[in-house]
C-alpha cells in the first residue's frame, strides 16, 4: 500500500465518526438556505452556519458539499477562529487524494496559523504538524506517530467553554460549533445531550431521531428519571410531532426546581422547540 494512501486512511479516521447517521444532503442544504433567507444574518452568524454545514457534510462524507461550505466560511471577512475551517479543508483535499489541493490547503493553513499564532494549538496544531512531519509524498509513515491523535480532540478543551452564557444569549450556532462529536461522548452524557439539543435547535427537522447521540441510551432506558433522558425524550417528541409538549416542559421544570438547577438553562433552549 502506498505511503500516501496509508496517511489518507489514518487522517480520515481522525476526522470521521460513526456517531452520526447523516441526514440527506438535500435536507441539510434546505435548512441552511431557509435560515439564510428568513433571517438577516450578520457575517458572523453566517460564518457559524457555514462551519456547521461543512462539518455535517464532512462527517457524513459528502466531500464536495463540505468543501463548498468550509470555503464559504473561510472567505467570509469575520474575526473568528477559523482553525477548524483551514484544517478540515486539508482533510477534504486528502480524502479526494488531490495532490495539488493538499499542497494548497496545507500552504493556506500554514499561512493562517503564522498570522494567528494564538489559534495554532491543541488538536489543530497536532493535525497540521502531523501532515507536515510525515511529508505525505516522500516520507515513510509510522503508525505510532498517530496513536495519540486517534480520538477525542475536544474532550479536554470542551470543559472550558461557557455554554450556559452562549445558550442564554441564544447563540446556538456558536455553541454548537464549540462541540465536536469526536470528543462529545468521551466528555460525558451531559455533553451528548447538549450536542443533541443544540443540533436540533440549529438544523431542526433535517435531523432524524436515530441520529441523536442519546438515542441508544434512551431506547434502553426511556423511563429513566434523569434530565439527560428527559431532554432526549423531548427531542424525540419534537422530531416526531414538530413540537415539545407542555407536559414534557412541565416535568422538566419540576425536575430542575428540585435538582441540578445549574442545568436549567438547557430548559430555556428546549422551550424554543415548543
Amino acid at each position: 500500500m502506498s505511503k500516501s494512501i496509508i496517511l489518507i486512511l489514518i487522517l480520515i479516521s481522525l476526522f470521521s465518526t460513526n456517531l452520526i447517521i447523516a441526514s440527506s444532503p438535500q435536507e441539510i442544504e434546505q435548512q441552511i438556505q431557509s435560515d439564510l433567507k428568513k433571517e438577516k444574518l450578520s457575517p458572523r452568524k453566517q460564518y457559524y452556519l457555514y462551519v456547521l454545514a461543512g462539518r455535517e457534510f464532512l462527517y457524513s462524507s459528502n466531500i464536495q458539499l463540505a468543501k463548498k461550505y468550509y470555503t464559504k466560511a473561510r472567505e467570509l471577512k469575520v474575526y473568528e477562529d477559523k482553525s477548524e475551517v483551514y484544517i478540515n479543508l486539508i482533510s477534504v483535499a486528502i480524502r479526494k487524494n488531490d495532490t495539488a489541493s493538499i499542497r494548497k490547503s496545507v500552504s493556506n493553513a500554514k499561512r493562517y496559523f503564522a498570522a494567528n499564532p494564538n489559534y495554532n494549538k491543541g488538536s489543530y496544531s497536532d493535525y497540521l504538524n502531523l501532515v507536515l512531519k510525515t511529508k505525505i509524498f516522500d516520507s515513510s509513515i509510522k503508525e505510532k506517530d498517530f496513536s495519540s491523535l486517534s480520538k477525542g480532540f475536544y474532550n479536554f478543551e470542551i470543559r472550558k467553554v461557557q455554554f450556559e452564557e452562549l445558550i442564554k444569549k441564544k447563540k446556538y450556532r456558536m455553541a454548537l460549533a464549540k462541540l465536536d462529536p469526536n470528543g462529545v461522548s468521551d466528555a460525558g452524557v451531559q455533553y451528548e445531550i447538549l450536542y443533541d439539543l443544540l443540533r436540533v435547535l440549529v438544523l431542526k427537522k433535517s435531523i432524524k431521531s436515530s441520529q441523536l447521540l442519546c438515542a441508544p441510551r434512551y431506547k434502553k432506558f426511556p423511563d429513566d428519571y434523569s434530565y439527560t433522558m428527559m431532554i432526549c425524550g423531548s427531542l424525540h417528541e419534537y422530531l416526531k410531532h414538530s413540537k415539545v409538549s407542555n407536559k414534557s416542559i412541565s416535568q422538566l421544570e419540576k425536575y430542575f426546581s428540585k435538582r441540578y438547577s445549574d442545568k436549567s438553562y438547557l430548559l430555556l433552549a428546549l422551550k424554543e422547540l415548543k
